[in-house]
């Protein structure tokens, strides 16, 4: 008898995909890295309501170390009510 070895698919999550049937309970945080025409290098953090499309937190800047991030995401989950139940990544 030949046993076959499962393989994952590439891409495949084995975790649950949550949907946003409500305000505030999923959020998603996306960065993005771009430069400007002089060649200086800048990020951006931006982060929505999946339900609303609402944005809830946008950090335009050269560096975006850790600590500021947090911060801005401390501010944000103060102004919005608290942490959203889910943060997509």
């Amino acid at each position: 008898m030949k046993v076959h070895k499962i393989h994952k698919r590439a891409g495949a999550s084995t975790t649950q995909i949550t949907e946003a049937d409500a305000p505030n309970p999923l959020w998603a945080i996306d960065f993005q890295f771009d430069s400007t025409t002089d060649g200086r290098k800048f990020k951006i953090a931006s982060m929505v309501d999946e339900h609303t499309r609402q944005s809830v937190l946008n950090m335009v800047e050269r560096s975006i170390p850790a600590e500021d991030l947090v911060a801005a995401l401390e501010k944000a989950f103060a102004l919005w009510g608290g942490p959203p139940q889910v943060l997509r990544w």
